[in-house]
């Protein structure tokens, strides 16, 4: 029973970690793309209502990086089991400790 708690949180945890990663790299990517898109808007090439769109489509992307964020953080806060519980479990109390 708890093996399968620690094997169900972990696997909780890391399908987390990896949509918040998944969501830095499409962030990124994104405010890659407004600076350009800014840079010719800047100088000209773009009107100011692709402009706004382009930021609001950032925008959006952060939420997602930000939502992804809070997800992740919200489940380490509700997590049933303490780091200290999974190390108990997984090395056993000799090690546990240190």
């Amino acid at each position: 029973m708890t093996r399968e708690k620690v094997a169900v949180a972990l696997v909780k945890f890391d399908e987390g970690k990896t949509d918040f990663q998944i969501a830095q790299v499409v962030g990124a990517r994104a405010i890659d793309q407004f600076k350009v898109f800014e840079l010719r808007y800047i100088r000209g090439n773009n009107n100011t209502e692709g402009y706004l769109a382009k930021q609001s489509e950032l925008d959006k992307v952060k939420a997602n990086t930000y939502g992804s964020w809070g997800k992740m953080r919200r489940f380490l806060g509700r997590a049933s089991l303490s780091l200290f519980e999974i190390k108990l479990l997984v090395l056993g109390v000799k090690d546990a400790e240190l």
